[in-house]
């Protein structure tokens, strides 16, 4: 079951960022569906009542794995992340008992699904050093001895903010279909939104995913990742100056994350922003350069 608790619990491996790529999507989509079903007709489409049965069945089998996969069973289904991923599944089973779920039960369950995001990444048990042991040696051409050390990953609501434009851009594509049912145009439109919703979807992972900072035995790496390409900024560690944390307003405040302000003697001063205890990694930095 390692391999198991690998792809469910720990979401930075190739495999993994796939598998809660596919959760990403199908929650936004079961969420931009919900106005339509309580004030349109969309629970009549008999695509949109597949679909929800596909992503029911997704939900229900990745709940079963992940207490199958978890190093305490009780201890994930009775913790709060667990009561989240039981909330997401097992009311929507009600009516097969004759337990109707009406509107104002339905859709606070329903969009309880997005603090599944939470769980996808939030609640993970990863470190830095996790990370350095999953990707070393698969993401840039070591120097001769060059060990990696850990990796930074920006702050998780760097993607969460990202999925609201997603989910409206999803909203728009199913009301075009939902308002124009038939027309050309309508089709035309929903197309541009659905289109829309996968580019900013896709340009938000790249940004949560691959923009990275490297820490090795010989320098600082940053990563930054766009749509159609990568490029990357090293600094050996002989060169690189101070390197401090800012803070990020109230909003860094609340959930933890600052801004890491780097000095270098090749580079001047590079920001990186929204970095999770940006203090705690600035200390690590420190830490790094000096061999303290």
């Amino acid at each position: 079951m390692a391999w198991l608790h690998r792809l469910l619990f720990q979401p930075f491996r190739p495999l993994s960022r796939l598998f809660h790529g596919l959760l990403v999507l199908v929650i936004l989509l079961s969420v931009a569906l919900l106005p339509f079903e309580i004030w349109g007709s969309a629970q009549q489409w008999p695509l949109v009542q597949t679909f929800e049965r596909l992503a029911l069945g997704l939900f229900t089998v990745e709940y079963v794995l992940r207490i199958l996969s978890a190093r305490d069973r009780l201890r994930y289904i009775f913790s709060w992340w667990g009561l989240i991923d039981f909330l997401a599944v097992v009311p929507f089973y009600l009516p097969l008992v004759g337990v109707d779920l009406i509107p104002p039960v339905f859709a606070p369950l329903r969009i309880l699904r997005i603090a599944k995001f939470a769980r996808l990444y939030g609640g993970s048990e990863v470190t830095s050093a996790d990370r350095a042991a999953a990707v070393e040696g698969h993401v840039y051409a070591p120097l001769p001895g060059e060990r990696l050390l850990a990796v930074v990953q920006h702050h998780p609501v760097v993607f969460y903010r990202g999925m609201g434009v997603v989910l409206l851009c999803m909203m728009a594509a199913i009301y075009m279909w939902w308002a124009l049912p038939g027309s050309l145009w309508g089709h035309i439109f929903a197309a541009c939104f659905g289109v829309s919703a996968l580019i900013f979807f896709w340009g938000h992972w790249l940004d949560y995913n691959h923009d990275l900072l490297f820490l090795t035995s010989e320098r600082l790496i940053v990563q930054n990742r766009e749509l159609f390409g990568t490029w990357r900024q090293s600094e050996l560690w002989a060169t690189l100056g101070k390197v401090t944390a800012e803070k990020a307003g109230f909003w860094g405040w609340v959930f933890g994350y600052g801004t890491l302000k780097i000095n270098s003697a090749t580079q001047g001063v590079t920001r990186l922003r929204v970095i999770p205890h940006a203090e705690s990694v600035a200390q690590e930095i420190y830490h790094f350069r000096t061999g303290a």
